[in-house]
């Protein structure tokens, strides 16, 4: 199982077959974690993301942490890689973008850019403990955060994964391109990236 492809395949199964009420659980034990970790009591502006192929749901998190200003991705049009991320909240309208994934229907002028966050709770499939990180396989995120791969002490924002415990793997042979996670939050805690 050392294929990302494989392991995508495999994990994303094993991700869509758990109930309804373990994803419940799982949400609201992953949202205690973020509230512990340093990370998250000093960011303002967070990036999250909305669940999809069974995925951990962070609106426990946005409920339990509402003095926090939260944004969902904005896919780029096609041909472009870097997203945008636009303000997210109980009122917010949405539209779905090319992938079915809800996104909040904002003018443009309110979106935000990568280096404008401070913090990204970032979707993915699979994870290891040096910070190895397999996502959906369109490279988004790795293209939208390539600029921190060029900083070396001021690194903002830092980028949490979050997973259910059984998506980490052993070893993720990392590309070029990829960039690293500072930590996992996990419904079992936070695995710290060493």
């Amino acid at each position: 199982m050392t294929a990302k492809k494989d392991i995508r395949r495999l994990i994303r199964r094993r991700r869509r077959s758990l109930s309804l009420r373990e994803r419940s659980r799982a949400a609201i034990r992953v949202s205690a974690v973020i509230g512990g970790m340093n990370e998250f009591r000093g960011a303002r502006r967070i990036a999250i993301f909305a669940a999809n192929d069974g995925e951990i749901d962070l609106d426990q998190t946005m409920k339990r942490y509402p003095a926090k200003n939260y944004y969902l991705p904005a896919v780029p049009p096609p041909g472009r890689r870097r997203m945008r991320f636009a303000p997210v909240g109980p009122q917010s309208s949405f539209r779905k973008n090319r992938y079915g994934i809800l996104e909040p229907d904002v003018p443009p002028r309110f979106l935000l850019t990568a280096p404008e966050l401070d913090l990204v709770l970032a979707p993915l499939v699979a994870f290891d403990r040096s910070g190895g990180r397999i996502g959906m396989g369109g490279g988004y995120y790795d293209a939208t955060f390539a600029f921190l791969a060029s900083r070396t002490c001021w690194r903002r924002p830092r980028l949490i994964g979050v997973a259910f415990s059984f998506q980490e793997v052993p070893y993720i042979e990392p590309d070029a391109w990829d960039i690293p996670l500072s930590a996992v939050a996990t419904e079992r805690g936070a695995v710290v990236i060493t």
